[in-house]
């Protein structure tokens, strides 16, 4: 249930920007220019990372109390809140996890303590970890920062030019070099390569696959140190699935029967501040102005509007339960939330107590809703 409240910087993730190539960043053997910028402003970097988190923290706290509830704002009047006391059971097939789900979740845990390994004797799959050289070219001619040696290439945190690395897709690691072909994007932050067709030579290594370990007593007992058999501690996470499915269920079925009379503009005005800063620190990830950004994924508003919006009306429903049931975020509580108080004050300092501990609001007035529903 917790990925529903952390932070509206999930929901603005609405599309990944693929403009910008990361080419020859911190595992490339030549230094780029990004690289050489980078190290001229080192000597300021932690000023300058602690006053960005300053900020940050004082746009997302804003409207908020320290208790999580939006300030001046009482929820109950604005609220159509839905009697969900007449919710006393839940069918067990709307909640139950599916044994695919159970295992996805052993197979996380698997993962925390998993080796790596080198493969080289199949093709290259969507989503496959590799290992490359490359070495690009603009009409026949290397271009500073476009090469690289063992080069570990993961596709869900690299951000290179669209078509580069889905031409590698389908290769078996060899030490053959191969060609493929990309056009830098016209936005392309380095001005001498844009809209210029490259060439790259690729030399695949291997593929990185994680060697997970076997999920039996031992490794529960050993590695994990639980005093439960396997299929005991598989049992548990079933349990502790069905336990967020039902509190899913609730949230879901609470917000979507409740209503709201008016929304407060300060709070929409807030909302979208923060939307905003979370786009120009992707924009600016992309070589792009925060105007290009929008002009690409939301030209007319209407996203932000409607996000904004749902967001606000997520957010006063909760405060009307939680008003109802005299439920407040506090130390306490929200630290159990979190897991751990460095976890807390991780989000503290990134995004103000206020903003933090409203994140969590849902979830403790949830749990305590969730106490009179049984599955069955």
């Amino acid at each position: 249930m917790r990925k529903k409240f952390l932070v509206i910087t999930m929901c603005m993730c609405m599309a990944v920007m693929t403009a910008a190539c990361s080419t020859g960043t911190t595992n490339s053997t030549e230094k780029t220019t990004i690289t050489e910028e980078s190290n001229t402003s080192s000597e300021n970097e932690s000023d300058v990372q602690s006053n960005a988190a300053d900020s940050q923290a004082d746009i997302y706290n804003v409207i908020f109390e320290d208790n999580g509830y939006v300030k001046d704002v009482n929820a109950g009047d604005l609220v159509k809140l839905y009697d969900y006391s007449q919710i006393k059971t839940i069918a067990k097939a709307d909640v139950a996890p599916s044994d695919q789900e159970v295992q996805s979740t052993i197979d996380q845990v698997r993962k925390m303590f998993a080796k790596t390994k080198e493969v080289r004797d199949r093709a290259v799959e969507d989503g496959d970890i590799i290992c490359m050289d490359f070495t690009g070219k603009v009409d026949g001619v290397e271009f500073e920062g476009g090469k690289s040696e063992n080069y570990v290439f993961d596709p869900r945190y690299d951000n290179f030019i669209d078509g580069f690395y889905e031409q590698i897709i389908g290769h078996t690691p060899s030490e053959e070099p191969f060609d493929i072909q990309v056009k830098f994007p016209d936005g392309y932050r380095e001005e001498s390569l844009r809209g210029k067709d490259a060439t790259f030579t690729i030399v695949l290594h291997y593929i990185e696959e994680d060697d997970l370990p076997e999920f039996n007593d031992a490794f529960v007992k050993d590695t994990l140190g639980e005093t439960v058999t396997a299929e005991e501690y598989r049992q548990n996470i079933k349990d502790s699935l069905q336990q967020e499915k039902v509190m899913d269920y609730l949230y879901d079925k609470i917000l979507e029967e409740s209503s709201v009379d008016s929304i407060p503009q300060t709070i929409i005005d807030a909302l979208m501040k923060i939307v905003d800063t979370t786009s120009k620190q992707q924009a600016a990830e992309n070589g792009l102005s925060l105007e290009d950004f929008y002009k690409q994924i939301d030209a007319d508003g209407t996203r932000r509007e409607e996000l904004c919006n749902n967001q606000a009306k997520a957010i006063l429903v909760i405060q009307a339960m939680a008003e109802k049931e005299g439920i407040e975020a506090n130390d306490d509580n929200v630290i159990e939330y979190f897991g751990t108080t460095d976890m807390r004050d991780s989000y503290v300092q990134q995004f103000g107590k206020g903003y933090s501990y409203s994140g969590a609001l849902p979830a403790l007035v949830i749990q305590k809703i969730a106490q009179n529903v049984t599955v069955e």
